[in-house]
């Protein structure tokens, strides 16, 4: 595919010539032949303008050694020089005999793919750019469905662990507001051992349990008569306040009337 020209001179003319591996795209190399520059004063000048190529559009970690392996399907390399200027990602390659060059730019007007195989592709770096770079940044926050249900599956299972002790912490308050904060001494089964006195020492958890229940139905009555009492308390307040409110509104229809005598004056 012919890019531009300068009428009556081809030597000027670029050229795309596509170039594809494994992927299913193709890369465009943009090559025309070299022509060196009439005061001679840069480093290329010397290069054989009849067996050389311009490249343009090298791939970003594309070095010699695969740019020479491209054009090796045209002819036997020479040599291939890389520009100095990183950014410009330009090189030239010199052909054994002016054929390659010929063959390689017929190439690229006739649009004939290129086909470059897998080991001599630019070597990946950890580093990647382009759309290999946009690619592990999108996969790397979009996990696949497995990572996804192992995410789900964690989450899940330490929900369900922080609920369970959730739980036991308020059973366990609840089981000491109802005790009153005690704790009921259970004696053991088995063999009692007895103290100089020959009393028992389980004994003494017996007597205690009986105790604490006691102390316990005592403060709930105490609880239920404090509730009756409470429950008379607000009905008195409930009719002092009604009785208030009458003798509030008795007193307002006096003052009225007398307000209401006091403007009426019959003589």
């Amino acid at each position: 595919m012919k890019d531009k020209s300068r009428p009556g001179d081809n030597t000027l003319a670029y050229y795309s010539l596509p170039v594809a591996n494994d992927s299913p795209f193709a890369h465009y190399l943009h090559i025309r032949q070299h022509l060196p520059k009439t005061d001679g004063l840069e480093e290329n000048d010397a290069l054989p303008s009849n067996r050389t190529l311009f490249v343009a559009g090298l791939p970003y970690g594309q070095g010699e050694k695969q740019l020479a392996q491209i054009c090796s399907a045209f002819g036997e390399v020479d040599a291939v020089h890389l520009s100095n200027v990183s950014s410009a990602r330009v090189a030239h390659v010199v052909f054994e005999a002016p054929e390659g060059l010929k063959q390689i730019i017929l190439s690229a007007k006739q649009g004939a793919l290129v086909e470059v195989p897998v080991d001599i592709q630019a070597p990946r770096k950890k580093n990647s750019t382009g759309v290999r770079k946009w690619l592990t940044k999108h996969k790397s926050v979009r996990p696949d469905s497995q990572q996804l249900r192992q995410q789900l599956d964690d989450y899940v299972t330490q929900y369900e662990e922080e609920e369970k002790l959730k739980k036991e912490a308020e059973e366990a308050a609840a089981a000491a507001e109802a005790n009153d904060g005690w704790t009921v001494v259970v004696s053991k089964k088995g063999r009692q051992k007895t103290t100089g006195g020959g009393i028992a020492v389980g004994a003494v958890a017996h007597a205690k349990t009986g105790t604490i229940a006691a102390k316990a139905e005592e403060k709930k009555s105490s609880r239920v008569s404090d509730d009756f009492y409470r429950f008379q308390r607000r009905e008195a307040n409930r009719n002092e306040l009604l009785a208030l409110r009458e003798k509030f509104e008795e007193d307002k229809a006096k003052v009225a009337k007398l307000k209401a005598s006091r403007k009426f004056r019959p003589y």
